[in-house]
């Protein structure tokens, strides 16, 4: 059974996680560049609410939207956001699957994104 996390909570344990190979500031960037995507897509209009994105709220199509949209329609000047972007979801992937916060369908669903890459 999985947890509802959000995805604030679950970003800050991903980056406290000691990992190999890491650019911590590059990690940083993109998990700000995320919460910022996942706020637009989701609480845009909300008024002054305390609403939450969750985790579980992240699936295939909005990892998709983040990748190949949004990096490169914000940083269009940075030709390497799209790999930086593909190399920190698949490291948050890794990490997610070590956690209790997924179910099985998510998982799944995340795969799915992986392998159209």
């Amino acid at each position: 059974m999985s947890q509802s996390i959000s995805l604030e909570n679950f970003l800050k344990e991903f980056l406290a996680s000691p990992q190999k190979g890491r650019n911590a500031d590059e990690d940083r960037k993109l998990n700000d560049l995320l919460l910022e995507f996942s706020s637009l897509l989701f609480l845009e209009g909300e008024e002054e609410t305390k609403e939450e994105v969750l985790l579980k709220d992240l699936g295939s199509f909005e990892l998709d939207e983040f990748v190949n949209f949004y990096l490169a329609d914000m940083h269009p000047e940075d030709s390497g956001i799209n790999a930086r972007g593909i190399d920190f979801l698949k490291r948050l992937y890794k990490f997610l699957k070590k956690t209790s916060y997924a179910n099985k369908e998510q998982l799944e669903d995340w795969d799915e994104f992986f392998q159209q890459l």
